[in-house]
């Protein structure tokens, strides 16, 4: 495992994950997206981060592709921003596109962009 001790340690800006995940889909997976085109996906790559600044705010983010087994098909980001005003309450806002690739033609990339509010109820 690789160490980033400038970003790990209890300094004002602290990585809380770094990971690389990797999925392959059992059987014959369907994606709303892709089965207009008469493609399915077959695996999916995602790259995720997180990061605390001054334990009052954090940061996780996560970019995600499918592929149908040849190339990338989809290529998404995810995001939620967020401030800590107490141990056990977060205020976030979150997103999520997906943008389809190879695309030609009219095209609306499915978004999400929303507000909340956590309350956490069993923290590590």
């Amino acid at each position: 495992m690789w160490s980033l001790p400038a970003l790990a340690a209890d300094g004002p800006i602290r990585l809380t994950k770094l990971d690389l995940k990797y999925e392959m889909y059992l059987g014959k997976a369907a994606d709303p997206i892709l089965q207009p085109l008469g493609k399915a996906p077959k695996d999916t790559l995602s790259l995720n981060m997180g990061l605390s600044v001054i334990s009052l705010a954090y940061i996780d983010a996560t970019v995600h592709t499918s592929t149908d087994g040849h190339s990338y098909q989809i290529v998404g980001l995810e995001y939620e921003v967020g401030m800590r005003p107490c141990s056990v309450v977060d205020i976030y806002t979150r997103h999520h596109s997906q943008h389809l690739m190879d695309q030609v033609g009219a095209y609306t990339p499915p978004l999400e962009n929303t507000v909340g509010i956590r309350i956490h109820l069993v923290r590590p």
